[in-house]
């Protein structure tokens, strides 16, 4: 879409232009002809269009977001009295702290010395409760 608002764009614009400087009705017809498929990619681009577009640099890390649509003050008030009712919400629906790993290879210990767990059961439920809690290091960090 950018592309042909650029090359629709840049056209009608020239001949436009020329079409002025030298008082040519034929050239100014020309640049409407051009200037219509730039319309349409230019609506067309703006119907496509995200709320935010945000550009990366991938050196430092740096952001530029463009923002569209910003929302008014009262759809903001609205939506942050939604986002405190959720919470709340959700807070009442909220287990029990996750047992650390040290609490859960006891709670296998137990298991194993009560007769429950086999040892083989005991060593592959202690290696995956292992590796579920490793952390995977970022690229170019290995373990």
């Amino acid at each position: 879409m950018i592309v042909g608002m650029a090359i629709f764009g840049l056209a009608a614009g020239g001949i436009a232009i020329a079409a002025i400087v030298m008082l040519a009705w034929s050239a100014l017809i020309l640049a409407a002809f051009f200037l219509l498929p730039f319309l349409m990619c230019l609506h067309s681009y703006e119907k496509q269009s995200y709320d935010v577009v945000i550009f990366q640099n991938t050196v430092t890390g740096g952001q530029i977001a463009f923002h569209n649509d910003i929302p008014s003050a009262k759809e903001f008030a609205e939506f942050i009295e939604r986002l405190r009712a959720e919470i709340k919400t959700q807070q009442g629906k909220a287990s029990v702290a996750p047992k650390s790993l040290s609490q859960e290879l006891e709670s296998l210990a137990k298991l194993r010395e009560s007769g429950v767990l086999t040892e083989a059961e005991f060593t592959n439920a202690k290696q995956n409760l292992i590796n579920s809690v490793k952390v995977i290091a970022p690229i170019g960090f290995g373990n």
